[in-house]
């Protein structure tokens, strides 16, 4: 417990140092030595180092399997944790911006790093008139600077691990710049996730570039299906996604929980180990009721994690 204190401590204390570079910057905007294109340049640089150094303090892994675009393009991704903010950051999406919830912004140094960031803060659904204007703007935007775009269509976070809903927004934009979509999929590990109890374990999170589409031939008229195909990408990478396994030790002292842990092999399934003197029938004899049920039941149900 002294070492997960000692990590989150150390996290906060960088993130409060990624505020300050990021707010050093500001000054040198207001005096015109760095333009608008080059500071958010170098806060994505910093953004970069900054949240690949918090991950690697709390212990987290990112592996990137694919590669990255060099050309502009826009970024769609499934939306499972908070950690995503981080995970984007730590990416270091080529000259790519992206669209948060104005809910993120109230967290400070988010809103900060996003200002500078160049981020484009969305407004929920129910706002369908101000949502349209914020797009429109950030097409507008995107088109004048030649930048990539990071969104997640999802909306909200999705921590069954199955794959939400999808908006219209990110499909609209893409559209509108003429632009690819590259998929990502993300797989975040239930201990990873501090959404799950507010606590970031040690583990590794996976991020899946699947192969990008093109929004040539598409058209105000036939979107919904151009979004239910992208969907059903996002679909198909969650069935072969790999099951995170928690290597963490289990102990209940519960008896009523304890069918829910794994349980030890029973001596029939060690015959190598039995004390000398006792034979397999007495040994199978002296095994505690609840054992026997929680091992049937360990055996007949598949271990969640």
């Amino acid at each position: 417990m002294i070492a997960v204190y000692a990590r989150g401590a150390i996290a906060l204390t960088l993130a409060c140092l990624g505020g300050a570079s990021v707010l050093a910057l500001t000054p040198l905007r207001a005096a015109g030595i760095l333009s608008e294109g080059r500071a958010r340049a170098a806060v994505r640089s910093l953004g970069r180092v900054w949240a690949r150094a918090i991950l690697a303090v709390l212990g987290v892994r990112l592996s990137l399997r694919g590669r990255l675009p060099e050309r502009p393009v826009v970024y769609v991704a499934n939306h499972t944790s908070a950690l995503d903010v981080l995970l984007v950051l730590a990416l270091g999406l080529p000259r790519a911006r992206a669209f948060l919830s104005e809910w993120a912004g109230q967290v400070w140094p988010l809103r900060w790093l996003g200002d500078a960031w160049g981020v484009f803060w969305t407004v929920p659904q129910r706002h369908q008139s101000e949502r349209r204007r914020r797009f429109a703007l950030a097409a507008e935007a995107l088109r004048a600077t030649g930048e990539s775009v990071f969104l997640s269509p999802e909306g909200v976070r999705v921590r069954s691990g199955a794959v939400g809903p999808f908006n219209r927004g990110a499909f609209h934009l893409a559209l509108d710049l003429e632009r690819e979509l590259i998929p990502l999929y993300v797989t975040i590990p239930s201990a990873c996730d501090p959404d799950a109890g507010g606590w970031i374990a040690p583990g590794r999170v996976e991020v899946r570039v699947l192969p990008p589409v093109s929004t040539a031939t598409w058209s105000l008229a036939t979107l919904d299906a151009h979004v239910a195909v992208v969907r059903a990408l996002f679909l198909s990478a969650a069935t072969k996604a790999p099951a995170p396994v928690e290597s963490r030790p289990c102990f209940v002292p519960s008896r009523s929980l304890r069918a829910s842990c794994p349980s030890p092999p029973s001596p029939q399934a060690r015959p190598g180990r039995l004390r000398p003197g006792i034979a397999p029938s007495r040994a199978r004899a002296t095994l505690r009721p609840s054992l026997t049920t929680a091992t049937r039941s360990s055996s007949s149900q598949p271990l969640k994690v």
